[in-house]
């Protein structure tokens, strides 16, 4: 696998002098709000384009003792109503395992999620067919029921269907602590009626606690997330979907990051018509940055990567793609004390444009894992905003014209 990577990867190298330096890319707007669904106390948003232009968000909210899971859309500039997906104290809060969804299918919608059922988590999946008012009975959806971690789940809709992803740990069994045996990568088909198809495992050996990116590709679908090898590197992979058939992983390049240990820290994907782009945070050789990496031929091969941060990042990379060919990325920049989320817009062939900051989070309190997508007009951004006043922020700027 890590050969492939190799086999693959573009050195990250400068371009060559030119006789004119090319024109910086104008600053991305500064947000503005645009309300939220979510009740106070709320936490944990993560975000998902549909295919018809509007989004989905999931969180967590406080509900009478215990924990809700919540699902809104927002189309044009209205929040749908909140639906409550499952209500229970068994419910993981947990900020970077987070809940997934999709749209699929005419007016369906599929939710994820991770529990704690004794001495195990693991991953239930529910559907509705009526864009959330009701659902059907939620099933587990993973086959093991022994190992202990079952999480960081990505939904995808494939056909009428959804396609999930998540990380599998089957092999942490009899109380053996994390990465003490390989953590896995795992797939499975659920049919609109709900029916669960056969689980496939993509990866034999992968970091123990990175999210995954997961984006559509036409008929193909692409999966980026952190590989961990025999030797412990521990760099971003791209595995596909084509023709019904998982391809080898592959890597758009290769930092060699050697790490003993997880950290929490993973990539994102965007696609937009054939193109792909990959953003990632990386510390190899003792110096932390957020790098991405364009491709021009769907994703099969990338190329230089593009630094992204401003010197001081701490990761948990967010990515859109744009209509002029190229991309934004989110990242918090800065350290435990004090850290800011940004956004700065890149292109192949001209200078990133200067950042711009979003939001600012002082203190020890983390905003979780935050949120940018796309929809057809706008960049959405979503983060908790952590403190005595806990709350999901949500804000939004134009999408600029090419």
């Amino acid at each position: 696998m890590i050969g492939a990577a190799v086999a693959l990867a573009v050195a990250l190298t400068a371009a060559p002098p030119s006789a004119a330096a090319p024109a910086s890319l104008p600053a991305l707007a500064k947000p503005h709000g645009v309300g939220s669904p979510a009740r106070a106390g709320a936490s944990e948003p993560r975000l998902a384009a549909t295919a018809d232009g509007a989004l989905l968000m999931t969180w967590l909210e406080p509900a009478g003792g215990v924990t809700a899971l919540r699902v809104a859309s927002l189309r044009e500039s209205k929040w749908s109503a909140a639906a409550t997906v499952v209500q229970s104290d068994s419910l993981v809060q947990s900020w970077p395992n987070l809940a997934g969804a999709c749209a699929f299918g005419g007016n369906g919608v599929a939710v994820a999620w991770p529990e704690r059922a004794g001495a195990t988590e693991r991953l239930r999946i529910a559907l509705s067919k009526d864009g959330g008012a009701t659902w059907g009975k939620a099933a587990i959806l993973h086959d093991d029921r022994e190992g202990s971690t079952h999480g960081f789940v990505s939904l995808l809709p494939q056909g009428e269907g959804v396609r999930a992803i998540w990380l599998d740990g089957h092999n942490l069994k009899d109380g053996l602590e994390e990465g003490a045996a390989p953590m896995t990568l795992h797939s499975r088909f659920i049919a609109p009626t709900g029916t669960l198809a056969l689980e496939q495992e993509l990866d034999g050996r992968v970091c123990d606690c990175c999210w995954i990116g997961v984006a559509p590709l036409g008929d193909e679908l692409l999966v980026a997330y952190r590989d961990r090898s025999d030797d412990e590197i521990r760099d971003i992979a791209v595995t596909r979907l084509e023709s019904g058939r998982w391809q080898p992983p592959y890597g758009p390049r290769y930092d060699g990051w050697k790490l003993k240990g997880c950290p929490v820290n993973g990539p994102a994907i965007a696609t937009r018509g054939d193109r792909v782009a990959v953003a990632w945070y990386t510390a190899a050789a003792d110096s932390p940055r957020v790098l991405m990496a364009f491709s021009n031929d769907r994703g099969w091969t990338f190329g230089d990567a593009i630094r992204v941060d401003d010197g001081h990042p701490l990761g948990r990379v967010g990515l859109a793609l744009l209509d002029d060919g190229g991309a934004a990325v989110t990242w918090l920049e800065g350290d435990r004390s004090r850290s800011t989320l940004r956004v700065r817009r890149l292109k192949p062939g001209a200078r990133s444009s200067t950042s711009t900051e979003i939001a600012r989070f002082d203190g020890p309190h983390t905003p979780g894992v935050p949120q940018l997508a796309r929809d057809r007009d706008r960049l959405l951004f979503a983060w908790t905003q952590a403190g005595k006043a806990q709350a999901i922020q949500v804000a939004s700027l134009p999408v600029p014209r090419p």
